[in-house]
């Protein structure tokens, strides 16, 4: 009996259904109070193929129940530009879900860009995942105008594998230009970019100060793209700290790349392979990990100073809290 009791307490409980997450969604409504809502749900349909039909019935219920989401996972659910409006129009209400996974839909540039333009003025999204879909040049623009409006939209920016291409990427680089957007980590691996497209992303690194990974892998990277991000960062900017630039056209550029982490001590991992380096590669490839061994001592060293400031910093600020207090108590013991 105690083993039959205890297969059972071990046994996997199957992932929730749809018709379970309508049923749980309309018993917190009934239980609670408008005015006093309750806790956020999390919401995982990753893999359910419920299409346009089942995402539009699921916000339906949402909003009529009156129930927030803190997470909502729709990914590789077959949704297209349809369910995707009607996800941008419930975003344009929600002030609860910072989380929504969108990848590998077949969402394009009408879904997109009615997503980016809700988030405009959304507060609580931090993470939009909507890689591996059908976004193009209007949801590019788009997405652009909402880095250049709402700078608490994204600390990550993943829109890997969408085929954007440089008219898409390049109004959203110039809008990173500005820092206002509080990007950190950027992944267009697979956007189809050539060199166009990085050279208006050079010239915005020169002035970014928040962008520290950036994924560029696969894209149709050659040798004038190289040398322009080359060129910013070895001469203007110091906060990136990876940069992936694997399986692009690059060949003679590799050099400018490996010239610019000599003199730009703040790059820790710069990947190359995969490019159309017709040189020796082996020579090139030690060189550059030598390189990286280096900065990455470094880097410690810096950090090491910059802790032992930080603590100098504190203690004076210590002891001058401390005589002001010691002056005032000898003023009224004065009078």
């Amino acid at each position: 009996m105690a083993t039959s009791q205890r297969k059972k307490k071990d046994r996997k409980l199957p992932p929730p259904s749809i018709a379970r997450i309508f049923r749980n969604i309309a018993r917190l409504g009934r239980r609670k109070n408008i005015e006093e809502p309750t806790t956020p749900i999390i919401i995982q349909l990753k893999g359910c193929c419920i299409e346009d039909e089942g995402a539009i019935a699921l916000l339906h219920s949402l909003e009529h129940a009156h129930v927030h989401c803190s997470l909502l996972d729709l990914s590789l659910c077959g949704l297209s530009n349809l369910s995707a409006t009607h996800i941008a129009r419930w975003l344009a209400n929600d002030n609860k879900c910072s989380t929504l996974c969108l990848q590998g839909n077949e969402i394009g540039d009408i879904g997109g860009a009615a997503i980016a333009r809700a988030l405009q003025n959304n507060t609580t999204m931090t993470s939009l995942r909507i890689e591996n879909n059908k976004l193009g040049e209007v949801a590019g623009n788009a997405f652009a105008r909402t880095l250049r409006t709402n700078s608490t939209a994204f600390k990550e920016l993943n829109l890997l594998a969408n085929p954007l291409g440089s008219s898409g990427v390049s109004p959203i680089f110039l809008s990173l230009a500005s820092n206002r957007a509080r990007v950190m980590n950027v992944a267009l691996r697979r956007c189809d970019i050539d060199c166009s497209g990085i050279i208006v992303l050079a010239d915005a690194l020169r002035s970014n100060e928040t962008i520290i990974s950036l994924d560029l892998q696969s894209n149709l990277i050659g040798d004038d793209g190289a040398a322009a991000l080359a060129s910013s960062l070895k001469h203007d900017n110091r906060t990136l700290r990876i940069l992936d630039v694997r399986d692009n056209l690059i060949s003679t550029g590799m050099y400018a790349l490996e010239d610019m982490i000599q003199t730009n001590r703040s790059i820790r991992l710069l990947q190359i392979e995969g490019n159309d380096f017709a040189g020796d590669w082996a020579s090139l490839n030690k060189r550059v990990q030598k390189q990286m061994d280096f900065n990455e001592i470094g880097y410690w060293k810096v950090v090491e100073k910059e802790l032992k400031e930080e603590r100098e910093r504190l203690e004076a600020v210590a002891e001058a809290a401390t005589a002001s207090a010691i002056e005032k108590e000898l003023l009224k013991m004065k009078k």
